[in-house]
């Protein structure tokens, strides 16, 4: 006999608008979340957080002081080309105030001390003028006192001219080395020739 068995769809249904029941017994097991961590685990976590902080704070700080740092070689860069350049220009404008050798001297960190150098080289240049001005003038004062001049009783026959006609007695009287010097002036070509003596 063929039995069927059909579906009670009824008791399905019942079974799905079921609701479970918890039993709060003591058998019936709890859920705590507090309890999937133990204090151990929580502490290691915090000691974890509180290192990445330092961590990030440490890093933070880095990196300020590197923005610090480019900014402050960026502003002295800007401040040590701005003194080369004024160095520069006004070492062009005192070139003739300041002898060559002390030029380069020319030497300050900011605006006041280049004036400053600029002024003590002038001075020591004028300084170094003057004293090289003395000196030439002593050299010359020294020159001049120890000029050769005629002696006050030269007679007629020290002084040389090459037209002075002598007379005989101005021969005469002359001295050998004086007519040794005036020979030539005195004697023609061919007489000097002839006429060979000590002096000739």
């Amino acid at each position: 006999m063929d039995v069927s068995v059909t579906p009670d769809v009824n008791a399905f249904a019942e079974e799905a608008n079921v609701t479970p029941v918890v039993n709060s017994g003591t058998d019936a097991p709890t859920v705590d979340a507090s309890k999937f961590y133990t204090e151990e685990d929580l502490a290691k976590v915090r000691d974890l957080l509180k290192a990445k902080e330092q961590e990030w704070a440490e890093q933070l700080e880095r990196e300020r002081e590197e923005r610090e740092r480019a900014f402050a070689l960026l502003d002295r860069e800007k401040t040590f080309a701005e003194i080369q350049n004024y160095r520069t220009s006004r070492l062009e404008d005192e070139r003739d105030n300041i002898i060559p050798e002390l030029v380069d001297l020319i030497s300050g960190n900011s605006i006041e001390e280049i004036e400053q150098s600029i002024q003590g080289l002038k001075e020591r240049s004028s300084r170094i003028l003057d004293s090289a001005q003395q000196a030439m003038q002593s050299a010359r004062r020294e020159m001049t006192g120890t000029r050769v001049t005629t002696p006050p009783n030269a007679g007629p026959m020290d002084i040389e001219t090459g037209t002075r006609q002598f007379t005989a007695e101005d021969i005469a009287a002359m001295p050998l080395n004086e007519y040794a010097k005036y020979r030539s002036q005195l004697l023609s070509p061919n007489a000097q020739g002839r006429s060979q003596g000590l002096f000739g």
